[in-house]
């Protein structure tokens, strides 16, 4: 269901209106479920891909704060979505900002999103790069 491509190198360019080319490096994959694009409103990451490659959310033993990061889709658009740790349900989610992202991309049950990061680049540890594709009909 996942993937770390901690050791994989690309140069990737999808779609017409692609981003410029630029250094990344896979971080994990995920298959989609139907609670990540449906009426939840939030894609869960799984805990070992969250405390591995994105900021640490923990401030002490019960308290977490929000981390507002940037996911650059194929058309170099920028989305920012809300990173944050539930403790009820002690899940990492993104959220805010989740639901445009998929109505916008039409993402579906049993696609696969990407997450890179951007190599050699002026952009900051919260910026991610992402690639998408749905399941065929």
């Amino acid at each position: 269901m996942f993937e770390n491509g901690s050791s994989s190198s690309s140069n990737h360019t999808t779609g017409i209106n692609a981003r410029p080319m630029q250094q990344q490096r896979l971080l994990f994959q995920k298959i989609l479920s139907s609670s990540d694009v449906g009426r939840f409103n939030r894609l869960v990451i799984p805990s070992v891909q969250a405390r591995a490659h994105f900021p640490t959310l923990k401030i002490d033993e019960n308290m977490y704060k929000v981390e507002i990061l940037r996911l650059i889709d194929n058309q170099n658009r920028t989305w920012e979505v809300k990173f944050e740790f539930l403790p009820r349900n002690r899940t990492f989610v993104l959220s805010r900002g989740w639901k445009k992202f998929v109505r916008h991309h039409d993402l579906r049950k049993d696609g696969v999103i990407r997450f890179y990061e951007i190599i050699n680049s002026e952009r900051n540890h919260l910026h991610y790069s992402v690639e998408y594709e749905n399941p065929p009909p």
